[in-house]
């Protein structure tokens, strides 16, 4: 296929013979000698079925300049800084299985392996009864620990033993007769974050994505975890992570599981949200840093806020192969660049089509960033192991979209706006005369407004009158009911623990109103402790003081008819809950029977 070039981008390299095959998450771009010149860092993952083993290669235009082998697959590489030591010198990690290669000077520095997940009960047993029976037991033995476990729930020994074939089973049990069993969660995604500050070469946080559903945010300068957290509430294993912000202030993680889902983890969060399920899981995703925006590829290219609202979508003509954020700081833009499958290299910026060209063959991986010298490099390796370099040009601008034949998409969707009227054009002239006064009005009611809410607030806090409690160690929500047509009412109040995981005691319930209008059987009640996520129902008769006559009390009304709930804590003033329960007017028929 003939190649077809950009105005844009320079030809930096195009190397057919670098025999380099590798994904999108194991390139990356390191100053290693602290000299201002970046090299190009790819773990090579063997894509074909002849064994063939992983290395870690350092670039340095075409050169190879430092070649070493991996113990195993890499899943991730990552460039990234862990003290404030002049001169700066960058670590790479390496994940490999359940473990973290780290590199300095392209030295082994630090092997960190993720603890060690929880043993079933039944595997324990299965064990045990192994290293006892006979022979002829074994295969009854294998086959329950087959039929009641996933081999994902397995130790590494188990999974060891079943893949075996039964001539081989009999001397590895015996080679494990006293067996360590241990379960550890491979790592499956990797990227990084500021620790403090958000500049460049400041230290960073590594953040570590396992096949258990854990989300870990690890300080490399002593390698200690510092956060932990499941990506969501239900399974959903992780496939894709992009993130942005920094740990002492402000960060948001974007993950994408196998399953579909789209979740986001902020700072303090146990657990991830969330935003997003699509139809099938997303091969490709990454947060913007510029407009804050989540960029997903799976059927097609999809945009969504940080609140899962989807933005804009696109069909692509051909399948695509991956995806990276072109992220341009001096033109105030971040492009998406994505690879189709025919070797047509396109740029978004936002759903416009700003920049492509075509290359020979179909991209594997690429990386937008600096290299060498340069500040704007996209990096290429393709299907066949070609490594190419094209370097932004300084002129280049991406202002206006280019035209393409396909034009259908964009003339739909265009909006048809009205003509400007005469009573418009009337209304903007006054406007543009009455422009202080008009904003002068604007700002005292907004001021007026804001006043209003913060006494509102105000007498919240201080009577406490509201369904929610307002002590963050004890998160309680109230809902209350009344059944009933009088005189008789049924009181039911239902109260729950909003807490994650605390249990709430030494709880009452005080119900309080006019003697004169109410009569409650029982105006105080303990309550037990409450569990999070189950609500406790609590029912309270109450009934209308009737004069001789049976009607109502002369005083009560409308406005009156109410009673107060209180619920308290001991050895606290104040109560947590104070609320008002309106209570409804009895039927006329009804006050007759009584």
């Amino acid at each position: 296929m003939e190649e077809k070039k950009s105005s844009h981008w320079l030809d930096a390299l195009s190397d057919g013979t670098a025999g380099l095959t590798t994904i999108s998450s194991c390139l990356t771009v390191c100053d290693l000698r602290c000299d201002s010149y970046y090299k190009l860092i790819a773990a090579e993952v063997p894509l074909s079925l002849e064994p063939k083993p992983a290395r870690l290669r350092v670039y340095k235009g075409n050169q190879v300049v430092n070649d070493q082998a991996l113990p195993g697959f890499p899943s991730s590489v990552q460039s990234l800084y862990i003290d404030e030591i002049e001169p700066k010198m960058p670590i790479i990690a390496v994940s490999v299985g359940p473990s973290i290669l780290f590199y300095r000077n392209m030295k082994p520095y630090f092997k960190y392996t993720m603890p060690s997940l929880m043993i079933e009960p039944l595997e324990e047993e299965i064990w045990k009864k192994l290293s006892v029976e006979r022979q002829a037991n074994y295969e009854k033995l294998i086959n329950d620990l087959k039929s009641t476990m996933n081999i994902s729930q397995m130790s590494t020994l188990s999974q060891k033993l079943i893949s075996l074939c039964e001539s081989e089973r009999e001397d590895f049990i015996r080679e494990n007769s006293e067996p360590k069993l241990e379960r550890l969660s491979g790592i499956v995604c990797m990227t990084t974050i500021f620790k403090n500050i958000e500049e460049e070469k400041e230290p960073n946080c590594l953040i570590i994505a396992t096949e258990a559903s854990d989300i870990f945010i690890m300080d490399p300068q002593n390698f200690s975890i510092l956060h932990e957290a499941r990506v969501c509430s239900f399974k959903a294993t992780p496939d894709l992570i992009s993130a942005s912000g920094s740990y002492q202030n402000d960060f948001k993680i974007i993950i994408s599981s196998r399953e579909g889902s789209i979740c986001i983890l902020r700072k303090g969060w146990l657990e991830g949200r969330e935003i997003v399920k699509l139809e099938k899981p997303a091969t490709s995703m990454s947060l913007l840093q510029i407009d804050q925006t989540i960029v997903v590829l799976s059927n097609s290219l999809m945009c969504y806020s940080k609140k899962g609202k989807m933005l804009w979508s696109l069909n692509m003509p051909e399948a695509v192969t991956c995806l990276t954020p072109v992220s341009l700081p001096h033109l105030g833009v971040s492009l998406v660049c994505i690879a189709l499958s025919n070797g047509l290299v396109q740029f978004y910026s936002h759903k416009k089509l700003v920049d492509e060209f075509q290359i020979n063959g179909s991209v594997l991986a690429m990386y937008f960033g600096k290299l060498g010298l340069e500040e704007q490099v996209l990096v290429l390796v393709t299907r066949n192991g070609s490594l190419l370099i094209k370097i932004l040009k300084r002129t280049a601008d991406f202002s206006k979209p280019i035209e393409t034949e396909d034009k259908h998409e964009e003339e739909s969707t265009s909006l048809s706006i009205p003509k400007k009227s005469k009573i418009f054009l009337e209304q903007m002239e006054r406007e543009r005369e009455n422009a202080a006064a008009i904003h002068n009005i604007f700002q005292s009611e907004l001021w007026r407004m804001r006043l209003e809410a913060a006494k509102v607030t105000v007498d919240i806090l201080r009577t406490g009158d509201s369904t929610f409690s307002g002590d963050l160690q004890t998160p309680l929500k109230l809902l209350a009911q009344v059944d009933g047509l009088g005189p008789d009412f049924l009181l039911t109040l239902t109260l729950e623990n909003i807490s994650a995981t605390k249990i709430i005691t030494n709880l009452a319930i005080i119900l309080h109103a006019n003697p004169n209008h109410y009569k409650i059987e029982k105006m105080y009640a303990e309550l037990t402790p409450l569990v999070p996520g189950i609500p406790l129902v609590a029912d309270f008769t109450v009934r209308i003081q009737l004069t001789s006559e049976n009607t109502l009390p002369a005083d009560m009304t409308l406005e009156n008819s109410i009673v107060r709930v209180l619920i308290v804590k001991e050895k606290l003033a104040k109560p947590l809950i104070a609320s008002t329960v309106v209570m409804p007017q009895p039927e006329l028929q009804m006050l007759g029977t009584v």
